[in-house]
């Protein structure tokens, strides 16, 4: 019996394998930068206008410059592509650069 749940374990396994090089995988929230682009106005758009559009950001952090100035950072990514080799991947990063009114300062985005 303990050979058959092993068996049946091992056929699961490749299966899911099998499927996982047919599938895409999605890493991130998508989102539309066109879009984002034309909505935001530096110096005007807040934090919260900024989650209510785009959602939770990624990932957050902060940044101090050299002349004493202090920025929130928010991320957004996206990445799609097919196993195993992510020949046809794309990949996009949207970082939003808040200042210390919590108001947009500037952000700027990639893709590929």
């Amino acid at each position: 019996m303990k050979y058959f749940t092993r068996l049946n374990k091992v056929i699961l396994a490749v299966t899911l394998l099998g499927l996982s090089a047919c599938a895409t995988l999605h890493f991130g929230k998508d989102f539309d930068s066109d879009k984002f682009q034309q909505w935001v106005k530096q110096g005007q758009t807040s934090q919260d206008e900024v989650k209510s559009f785009l959602g939770e950001p990624t990932n957050r952090g902060k940044i101090f410059e050299s002349n004493g100035s202090q920025y929130t950072r928010w991320v957004y990514y996206y990445a799609a592509g097919k196993p195993p080799n992510f020949k046809d991947a794309r990949f996009k990063m949207l970082e939003v650069i808040f200042n210390s009114n919590k108001v947009v300062d500037r952000y700027n985005w990639s893709a590929q």
